[in-house]
């Protein structure tokens, strides 16, 4: 995806959200205010797109209550007491599983990468050149990982 901020919106929020921090470290703003150029960082994703379909077969669980009397020191108690009725229970499951994005790059910690969702893939442009200058994209090809969901990326030079 293209940059949505620009670089002096970017930098008014990151001030805004310095601001707010009250255990940053001071260097850290100071460093932030010197008035340096914010540069993008390119971090590519794997979509998928997926049909699936299913056999499942099991058993269901119903809970229904009964009343039960018991004594408890000396006196008569009604209780209710929770049962499971099973019954069988099979069927099939279709599902389409739509842009399922996959990180495809280790340059940043996947915990800060998870933090930029949710992407608006229906606002996503055709790529273009001027997304990523100086470099041509064009498409990987991939082999899956045996026993993995996660592409294995076969890097063309």
């Amino acid at each position: 995806m293209p940059f949505e901020l620009e670089e002096r919106a970017a930098q008014k929020a990151m001030s805004d959200w310095l601001g707010k921090l009250w255990f940053a470290p001071n260097g850290l703003q100071a460093y932030a205010r010197k008035g340096r150029r914010m540069e993008g960082i390119y971090v590519p994703f794997w979509t998928y797109d997926a049909e699936s379909q299913s056999r499942y077969s099991g058993a269901r669980g119903t809970t229904y209550y009964v009343s039960e009397t018991v004594m408890v020191d000396g006196k008569r108690e009604t209780r209710q007491v929770a049962k499971i009725r099973w019954t069988p229970v099979s069927g099939r499951v279709r599902r389409f599983f739509d842009d399922v994005l996959v990180l495809a790059s280790k340059s940043l910690p996947k915990r800060y990468t998870d933090a930029l969702e949710p992407w608006d893939l229906s606002a996503l442009p055709p790529i273009s050149h001027s997304f990523l200058p100086g470099f041509a994209p064009k498409p990987m090809p991939w082999i899956w990982n045996k026993g993995s969901m996660r592409p294995a990326r076969i890097w063309i030079g």
